[in-house]
């Protein structure tokens, strides 16, 4: 399983760190988060853990992807998992 670690994308581990990072931020419960609650969460990662062009890239995928990270959350999917399909990895 570490192939796909080395040939994923620059950005693939800090988003693993931002996901982590709500998923404590929630204590792993998302039952009653809303769209609205996860874009601001994610924001605020994106803030903490990029500056400049890669900061607003970040929250466009925020902007845009909220409400399937917060479904993937939900579902349990892991960090890795869901930066692949918002394609960081």
């Amino acid at each position: 399983m570490v192939l796909p670690r080395l040939i994923s994308g620059p950005n693939c581990h800090m988003c693993e760190v931002m996901i982590n990072n709500v998923r404590y931020e929630y204590n792993n419960d998302f039952t009653n988060v809303t769209v609205d609650q996860m874009k601001n969460s994610l924001y605020i990662q994106c803030d903490l853990n990029f500056n400049g062009f890669t900061d607003a890239e970040c929250k466009q995928m925020a902007n845009q992807d909220a409400a399937d990270v917060l479904q993937q959350l939900k579902e349990g999917k892991s960090s890795y998992r869901i930066c692949q399909q918002e394609n960081f990895c």
